[in-house]
């Protein structure tokens, strides 16, 4: 029996798509031979319009195999990242991070994982969370049983299920938290953040530029660089590790 290969939908459009292409060239072909042979236009300009056409087709061949790849390779990773992965004890985890006033609570879990979730997560998982970013006259950074956070948690979680966050600015320069995050050194991360945090802050206004130090009561040492802040947006540069 003879076998029949059915092109998926997306390669049937890109064919298509090349067809109409090689369609108009034929045409193009045809008509600068005619205008070529009544002496409307001159060679050079005949090798111009041909070298165009070269590169269209070019560029076509080069968003077909485009296309086809993301259609037959999609990344499973989006689905993973909203995934509960929680950190390991011992690793060290360096990312970035965008936390919004549609994901303003912080999960301080594993790199394949995002930290910024839903409060509707947080209503599914409140014990997890770390942290709480309030945008509300600026933007804090907060412990989840601290009283910001736990006015926007009420009437999702029970308060006395959320974690206390030990919070303070970190007092390192950009070089130092960058260096720190370079060497992986868990050991120094942890020595930053106890310094810091022994004034038992639970909320710190944030700034661009302001270096935040946390520690969990789960033992999560970790530190966030505020890169661009927004009045409902905070992009972090962030590092932390399970001791």
């Amino acid at each position: 029996m003879k076998s029949t290969f059915i092109l998926p939908l997306s390669a049937h459009k890109i064919k298509q798509k090349t067809d109409s292409k090689r369609g108009l060239r034929s045409d193009m072909s045809a008509r600068l031979r005619t205008l070529q042979k009544s002496g409307k236009i001159a060679p050079t300009e005949s090798s111009l319009c041909y070298l165009r056409v070269s590169r269209n087709r070019q560029k076509l061949m080069e968003e077909a195999m485009q296309a086809l790849s993301t259609t037959q390779h999609t990344p499973s990773s989006p689905m993973a990242s909203e995934a509960v992965i929680p950190a390991v004890r011992g690793e060290f985890y360096s990312y970035r991070a965008l936390f919004s006033y549609d994901r303003p609570l912080g999960y301080l879990m594993k790199c394949k994982a995002n930290k910024d979730r839903t409060l509707a997560f947080g209503e599914d998982n409140p014990k997890g969370i770390d942290l709480v970013f309030v945008f509300d006259n600026g933007v804090s950074v907060c412990s989840p049983n601290s009283a910001p956070a736990v006015r926007l948690l009420e009437d999702l979680v029970d308060p006395k299920v959320l974690n206390q966050t030990r919070i303070a600015v970190a007092g390192i320069t950009v070089d130092e938290f960058n260096q720190l995050r370079e060497r992986k050194n868990g050991s120094a991360l942890a020595e930053v953040c106890r310094t810091a945090v022994a004034r038992n802050d639970s909320i710190v206004t944030l700034m661009s530029g302001t270096i935040v130090a946390v520690t969990t009561e789960s033992g999560k040492f970790g530190l966030l660089l505020v890169k661009e802040l927004t009045p409902s947006t905070v992009r972090v540069d962030a590092c932390h590790i399970l001791l």
